[in-house]
């Protein structure tokens, strides 16, 4: 038996060293998001009111190599760490109503998406956004945008 395990030592140790290397070849894409019913402050928040409801109209990826492709296949919410919901068909549009009796202040919304490009590894992007709830209208900040789009990358 001793002879059996001086054998697979070697062994052991070969498969240690090749499992050391972690190579991953990971798309390098851009995200946008369109969002809908909330103002982007120039502090970076996304600003909604308490009550209203928070809309994400698209998600649309693009790979930086030019020439070639690269896809979502679906995308998962979660509010403030709690999945909210998932949207499997592009442009992956979804609806987060914002409860009356949510507490005013900051609260987060990461968006989750399995990323596949032309000649690289499967992926997972998370993408975090820092949502400030406000308990009205009159809350919201002046010089804010209203409808538009939030650009992310997903990086080595």
């Amino acid at each position: 038996m001793k002879k059996l395990f001086s054998l697979l030592l070697p062994l052991l140790a070969l498969i240690t060293v090749a499992s050391c290397c972690d190579d991953k070849d990971l798309p390098d894409v851009d995200f946008g998001f369109q969002f809908e019913n909330a103002v982007r402050g120039d502090d970076g928040k996304l600003y909604v009111v308490a009550g209203d409801t928070l809309k994400i109209t698209s998600i649309t990826v693009t790979n930086r190599e030019e020439g070639k492709a690269a896809i979502i296949t679906s995308a998962g919410f979660y509010w403030d760490g709690y999945p909210v919901g998932v949207s499997l068909v592009p442009p992956f549009p979804f609806n987060l109503y914002i409860v009356p009796q949510t507490p005013a202040g900051q609260h987060s919304l990461d968006v989750q998406c399995p990323v596949a490009a032309v000649d690289k590894e499967l992926a997972t992007a998370v993408v975090g956004f820092r949502v400030e709830v406000v308990e009205s209208e009159t809350d919201m900040p002046d010089a804010g945008e209203a409808a538009f789009s939030v650009k992310a990358s997903l990086n080595q």
